[in-house]
């Protein structure tokens, strides 16, 4: 096992680490301003702002808003006071962030609370989401930023688990439908995902490959997309000096390809006894990782000879590397608009130092880090806040909270979700510095709010299951089943580690805990006239300890790690949350139910669960390559990070005790789940993706990018 190392930027500014640089001022934000043709029309923006200002003011005299002295007697006044007069100083302090109420998009008329808002509950010290009073429309639960929230007023019939199955289904079998069949169509659709754009050379070889092995869904590579276009503002010369600068950065290793043949470089050095050592990293130090490099050159093996020479930096860890501000990825993209090069002698924005710092300036979590760039203490009451043993918040108590993810995708953004940031070990009790400069590294994960370039890892797959897949039906343990490491961070008296992922799920399925929880009704559980009344009037309040006995095997396994034994915080650890019973794979494969969850990154074993025929439910903030390629609650089942739906989730197949659940339907997507690694997570699929993303970068590193365009001449 490797040791864990956080996905923060790096301290060092030397050639062998990635730079960090120092924060940008106004100056030298006002200097970017002013560079490039967008400086021909400051004039014209600084006049028309004048007369604004003017206008408003007068407006204000006016109204009696503004008193002779010139200044403003209502709060929030002018431009300045709308982007800082409505924020409450006081409340950001105590974590309290994101309120409000927004339209739903998708229902027209169905209004829920703003960007999942947090707030810290000091009666239960629990992190929460704000109630969020909803309007259904047409008889349905409203959907917002890739969650749907629970009308309790809708009758009991309508458990809105049956229309997350029902949209899937319909979402899924759209996307199926419409995919590109020939080469030609596939040319067209990427046009249209990529405003105009001609593939990469190459892209018929690759299209051959997809085509000779069957992979499924040949248009959904949008993933790749996204990590790439910020490199589009760099020009080819600058870029490739910045890949030539990496190979040499501390725990990392390059995979190279000339002449259709791919290996992996590193620096070596002269070690004892006259053996040469890689200086990019220790293997010994570094568990697994010559496994790793081995991996990503297994993808290309078969493919190599069709793609272009190039050079990728790899990180050798499996946490995220690159975090740059959002207000840089807006100028990249902007830049590419133009069609114009980013100065590499330019800094990157770095004006606040949060997580929020990588999100547009309208997102709920970047209205947080104002405070939190000028007052770093800021971080401590929410981490005496967050740092205590687990009571049940209002997430379980108060139904009028209750919501389930609906696309994955869309929750995994952390800009419209920041009550997320404080539960994950990954984002919890962390201030991060954005970085001077845009990394091209190749990561096997990160979060919505890294930069890194997103890969397809090989820890712990397999084709498909090893031995017999016992049928959903005949396995014998109907418990939901989770053993884990207290991985996800470093646990400490000085990190909110209670908080953490893992930590709290194993809290929160403890088996004395007294205090009763809202659930959602079973499914089959009310009579014809009992199904007419409301939601709200047939949840049950039940003890939440009641629960856990009947519904999870639940625990943390073996002896803690990463925790700070001179603190006594290992010892906190075994005394709050005692390891369960660890299984074997054969005894795992025994449950009905299984949940996965991210460790310090990713999750390795998903694969593997998915190919056991159990229901496999799913929580994380890690995007993957098969996301667009797989589809919640069809395939597997979607858990929030706060676990607030995952005792109605369980209530909806497993039943209530008493009556039964639609424990048919859990079969059908473990089925699904099933069926879909074993068509669609093969080899072959791997080496789709990685393909196509290395023939993007080959592009993207060529001196003449127009030169490595596909020039399709067929039929369209």
């Amino acid at each position: 096992m490797s040791p864990y190392t956080p996905p923060s930027a790096y301290a060092s500014t030397s050639s062998s680490s990635p730079p960090l640089g120092n924060p940008s001022s106004l100056g030298s934000t006002l200097g970017r301003l002013l560079s490039r043709k967008r400086r021909k029309y400051l004039g014209i923006v600084l006049f028309v702002g004048a007369l604004l200002a003017v206008w408003d003011v007068n407006l204000r005299r006016e109204a009696g808003e503004w008193d002779e002295g010139g200044v403003a007697t209502g709060a929030g006044g002018g431009l300045g006071g709308k982007l800082w007069g409505d924020i409450d100083l006081g409340k950001l302090r105590s974590g309290v962030f994101g309120s409000g109420r927004v339209v739903v998009e998708d229902e027209e008329d169905a209004v829920v609370p703003g960007g999942g808002g947090l707030s810290v509950d000091h009666d239960h010290h629990n992190p929460t989401s704000h109630s969020h009073p909803v309007q259904s429309i047409n008889g349905r639960h409203p959907v917002k930023n890739g969650l749907l929230y629970v009308d309790l007023s809708l009758p009991a019939a309508k458990h809105p688990i049956y229309q997350l199955i029902d949209d899937a289904k319909k979402e899924w079998d759209a996307k199926v439908a419409k995919q590109s069949k020939t080469l030609g169509e596939a040319v067209k659709e990427y046009g249209k995902r990529n405003k105009g754009r001609k593939p990469p050379k190459g892209f018929d070889k690759w299209w051959e490959y997809v085509k000779t092995h069957k992979v499924t869904l040949p248009d959904e590579f949008d993933l790749i997309m996204r990590d790439l276009n910020p490199f589009l503002a760099y020009s080819p010369s600058s870029l490739r000096a910045h890949v030539r600068k990496m190979t040499g950065w501390k725990d990392t290793f390059t995979v190279s390809i000339r002449g259709g043949k791919a290996e992996a470089k590193q620096i070596l050095t002269l070690a004892s006894h006259l053996f040469l050592r890689s200086k990019n990293y220790n293997p010994e130090k570094i568990g697994g990782s010559n496994d790793r490099v081995a991996g990503q050159l297994a993808h290309i093996e078969a493919v190599a000879k069709w793609i272009p020479d190039m050079d990728a930096v790899f990180n050798i860890h499996d946490t995220p590397l690159s975090f740059v501000s959002a207000a840089h990825k807006a100028e990249l993209a902007e830049l590419v608009e133009e069609g114009e090069f980013f100065d590499p002698e330019e800094e990157a924005d770095r004006s606040f130092s949060t997580w929020g710092a990588a999100c547009p300036i309208s997102s709920p979590l970047h209205t947080l880090h104002p405070t939190l760039g000028t007052d770093p203490s800021s971080l401590l009451p929410n981490l005496t806040a967050l740092n205590v043993p687990f009571t049940p918040s209002k997430l379980f108590t108060d139904p009028s909270t209750k919501s389930f993810i609906s696309s994955l995708v869309q929750n995994m953004d952390l800009c419209n979700h920041p009550d997320i940031i404080p539960l994950h070990g990954t984002t919890s009790g962390t201030k991060p510095e954005p970085q001077a400069e845009l990394m091209p590294i190749f990561s096997l994960s990160k979060t919505g709010l890294h930069s890194d370039i997103t890969v397809v890892p090989m820890e712990q797959w397999g084709e498909k299951q090893s031995g017999d897949v016992k049928p959903f039906k005949e396995k014998g343990e109907k418990k939901l089943l989770w053993r884990g490491r207290n991985t996800g961070a470093f646990y400490s008296n000085s990190t909110p580690w209670r908080s953490f992922h893992r930590s709290r799920l194993a809290a929160l399925a403890m088996d004395n805990i007294k205090e009763s929880i809202a659930v959602l009704p079973a499914p089959l559980s009310q009579s014809e006239d009992e199904q007419k009344g409301s939601l709200e009037k047939a949840t049950v309040m039940t003890e939440e300890g009641k629960l856990n006995q009947r519904l999870f095997d639940i625990g943390l396994a073996y002896e803690p790690t990463q925790c700070s034994t001179e603190d006594g915080t290992c010892e906190e650890i075994i005394k709050e949350l005692p390891a369960r019973k660890s299984l074997t794979f054969e005894e795992e494969n025994e449950f009905q139910y299984i949940l996965d969850v991210d460790g310090n990154s990713w999750s390795a074993r998903y694969k593997r669960l998915l190919s056991t025929g159990s229901l496999i439910l799913k929580s994380t903030i890690f995007p993957e390559w098969w996301n667009d390629r797989m589809q919640p609650w069809l395939h597997y089942v979607p858990v929030k990070v706060d676990y607030g739906d995952l005792y109605d989730i369980m209530t909806f197949f497993r039943g209530d005790g008493v009556h039964p659940g639609e424990e048919h339907l859990a079969q059908m997507i473990a089925d699904s789940g099933n069926a879909w690694s074993l068509s669609s997570w093969r080899k072959d699929d791997m080496t789709a993706y990685m393909f196509r993303l290395y023939l993007e970068w080959a592009r993207l590193l060529a001196l003449d990018r127009r030169s490595m365009d596909f020039e399709y001449k067929g039929e369209p």
